[in-house]
């Protein structure tokens, strides 16, 4: 512990130093900045999204009207924390980087890049609704050294009319990333866009049907 000195008048000092006398030498030690009392405020995340967005010149035009409903998500992947999974270790166990986030959460973002991507038309004149919903979006290590990353998502589109089908689909996409959080903030949106790719090739077939 290192003590800072404090310079008072010696006549105060000795068994007859009146009681004021403590408070006014914490002050001063305080003041003096030796050994700050309040802790230092810790500073926000890095926060990311998955990158710019698409051009308008490469929107996808559905040849049938579609309404996009829902996406959702399970509650683990509600908040702005980029999850990561230790199979070599804990593989039960999901944990968060500490000093990086998302600027939303990932079913945000990934609703985001699908209106983004594709012409989707959100008036009431229209004969298919899509619901996704996102079952996993996370980095997962097998060693300290070696890691991928993982998305998949189901997606349903239901006829509003003619037969009134229903068609689910899910989808799984994995690929090795850098097993660092660099990995994960680059990696992971690279992956959320390919399987987006195939979610609106499989609904163009579907709708054309």
């Amino acid at each position: 512990m290192r003590f800072c000195p404090v310079h008072h008048d010696a006549r105060l000092v000795g068994p007859g130093a009146p009681v004021l006398l403590l408070p006014i030498l914490l002050l001063s030690l305080l003041l003096a900045g030796c050994n700050p009392l309040l802790p230092t405020p810790e500073e926000p995340p890095d926060r990311f999204d998955f990158g710019p967005l698409p051009v308008a010149d490469e929107l996808r035009v559905l040849p049938a009207p579609t309404r996009l409903q829902a996406l959702r998500a399970p509650s683990w992947l509600a908040g702005r924390g980029i999850p990561y999974r230790q199979l070599h270790r804990q593989p039960e166990a999901i944990r968060y980087y500490a000093r990086h986030a998302w600027v939303a959460p990932p079913a945000e973002l990934l609703q985001q890049r699908l209106e983004s991507q594709l012409m989707i038309d959100r008036q009431d004149a229209d004969s298919w609704m899509l619901d996704v919903e996102l079952l996993s979006f996370e980095q997962v290590f097998v060693s300290e050294d070696d890691a991928y990353g993982v998305i998949s998502m189901r997606a349903t589109l239901r006829e509003r009319r003619g037969e009134g089908r229903s068609l689910s689909r899910q989808f799984r996409l994995e690929e090795p990333i850098p097993a660092n959080v660099r990995g994960a903030v680059s990696g992971l949106p690279k992956l959320a866009d390919a399987a987006l790719a195939d979610l609106i090739d499989w609904i163009a077939a579907t709708v054309a049907e």
